[in-house]
Parts: C-alpha cells; structure tokens; sequence
C-alpha cells in the first residue's frame, strides 16, 4: 500500500511540474509581449517629442512651420533716415516707418493668407499624425 501511495504521489509531482514549466512558459511569453508592447510605445514617444526626428520624417512641413513662425516673429522692416545737415552724427539718427502703400498692403495681405493656408496644412497634417501614431490599437486575441 506505502508503495502505490509513494507511486501516486510521484506521478502527482510530475504532473505539477509539467503544469508548473507550462504555466512559466505562458508567463514568460506574455512578458515578454508586455515588454515589447512598451518599449515599442517608449520609442513612439521619444520620437514623438524629437526635433530631429520631425525634420527627418517631414521635412517639407517643418520648413513650412519654420517660415511661418519666422513670418510671425520678425519685426516689421523699419528704415533709417538721417537728417541731412553738417552735424549729422548717429545719436541723432531717426528710426522712420514708412507709410504703407499699394505694394505694401498686398504683400500683406498675401503674407496674411500664406500663414493661415500654412497654418491650416500644419495643423491637419498633425492632427493625422497624432490620430495615426497614437489612435487606440486593436486587441491582440490569444
């Protein structure tokens, strides 16, 4: 009787341990799933978040994005005029702002239409981005 006892209990240790190593081996492949799944999520992120990375991929819209922004930064072109006299010295230099003419005012509104038609690509092109790097993915079925 002890030995069929010691006989049950053995196939009963053997049958643990091969579902113990089974259960291991499913564990170990859903980590490293897990793992894969983030590093992969880090590496978007980063990219995401990188100058360089922008300007390799799209290089086009951040020239676009980097015209604009200058449009938008730079001061308005100013002349310099000097009182024409025998003591014209630069403390005595005026900063003039010429009045706007028909020329001006085209460029202007030229300029003004360019940065909103700019604007509206950049922020499209963004937004499919956004939706196409960070949009819910589809669950993976075991």
């Amino acid at each position: 009787m002890a030995e069929k006892n010691a006989k049950a209990t053995q196939d009963k240790k053997k049958e643990l341990e091969a579902e113990l190593k089974a259960l291991e081996e499913r564990l170990g492949t859903a980590f490293s799933r897990v793992k894969d799944d983030v590093e992969g999520q880090v590496e978007r992120t980063r990219n995401s978040v990188s100058p360089a990375w922008w300007v390799r991929r799209y290089p086009g819209y951040v020239l676009a994005a980097a015209v604009v922004a200058g449009f938008l930064i730079a001061p308005r072109r100013q002349r310099t005029a000097r009182r024409y006299n025998k003591e014209a010295s630069p403390e005595r230099t005026q900063t003039v702002m010429h009045a706007p003419g028909t020329a001006d005012l085209i460029t202007g509104e030229i300029k003004r239409l360019l940065m909103r038609k700019a604007t509206n690509f950049l922020v499209d092109k963004i937004e499919e981005t956004i939706d196409r790097n960070f949009a819910p993915k589809k669950k993976r079925e075991p």
